[in-house]
């Protein structure tokens, strides 16, 4: 297995061989067939780390919202589909974060809409809500 740090971009694809689960070119292939490139912009590193996070030791995943750097935690995956899909979980919380910074018409759309979803689920049991 390859320990090869891979490039998507501008971002660095590291250390995914210590979880013993996928590569660092699986998670890579992965991310180029499945999540759009634009999803990834400021995204400077997604890496995994074989220990638990300090102040979230029950965290499967990270991202830092100073950074846009999103981190991998611990040997707690059931499989290599858990892995990714909390990877995938954790991008979106980038994309997030882009939209904040670059659109906040958009965030707080969203957050209108969350915030009238709430309310209607407590209502209904449902939470639809639209625009």
């Amino acid at each position: 297995m390859s320990t090869q740090t891979e490039l998507i971009n501008q971002t660095e694809v590291s250390k995914f061989e210590l979880s013993n689960l996928a590569s660092n070119e699986d998670i890579a292939e992965y991310i180029k067939e499945t999540i759009p490139q634009s999803h990834l912009e400021n995204c400077s590193a997604i890496r995994y780390e074989p220990v638990p996070n300090e102040l979230y030791p029950n965290a499967k995943g990270t991202f830092e919202r100073d950074t846009h750097q999103i981190c991998i935690w611990g040997e707690q995956f059931a499989g290599p589909q858990e892995l990714i899909a909390t990877m995938t979980h954790e991008i979106g919380h980038n994309v997030h974060e882009n939209i904040i910074v670059n659109n906040p018409e958009i965030a707080n759309k969203w957050s209108d809409l969350h915030q009238q979803s709430l309310a209607t689920y407590q209502e209904d049991g449902f939470g639809f809500v639209t625009d």
